[in-house]
């Protein structure tokens, strides 16, 4: 499955299905990534203001069935927006969203595979 791209943006965003936030930091994401961790159905995503190392996007859920938090990456390429994930710990999780808020995000592409639709 192919998404819609999405244009450039003034500044990051957080959302989780109750609000976005367009001013936050570290912290403010380490403790929504605790939400997705502790509370079931919630999911989080950041955005950049454009594709950095052609990831637009971070997204992250938790997987009740694998103990584990799932992360996507929203992938920009020339036809749209592709989706790739991994299974890992909350520290790893935490790790992906602050480096990709600090523009430092090198993705590891062999540890991700296609999004399942």
């Amino acid at each position: 499955m192919v998404f819609e791209k999405i244009p450039k943006q003034n500044g990051y965003t957080l959302q989780n299905q109750e609000q976005t936030l367009k001013k936050f930091g570290v912290d403010e994401i380490k403790d929504y990534l605790e939400d997705v961790y502790y509370t079931p159905d919630q999911f989080l995503v950041l955005t950049s203001p454009e594709a950095q190392n052609k990831v637009r996007y971070v997204q992250t859920s938790y997987n009740n069935e694998e103990d584990e938090i799932v992360v996507e990456l929203g992938v920009d390429e020339e036809d749209g927006i592709h989706l790739v994930y991994k299974m890992c710990s909350m520290e790893e999780c935490i790790d992906i969203f602050t480096e990709f808020f600090e523009n430092r995000f090198q993705p590891q592409w062999n540890e991700y595979q296609p999004t399942p639709f």
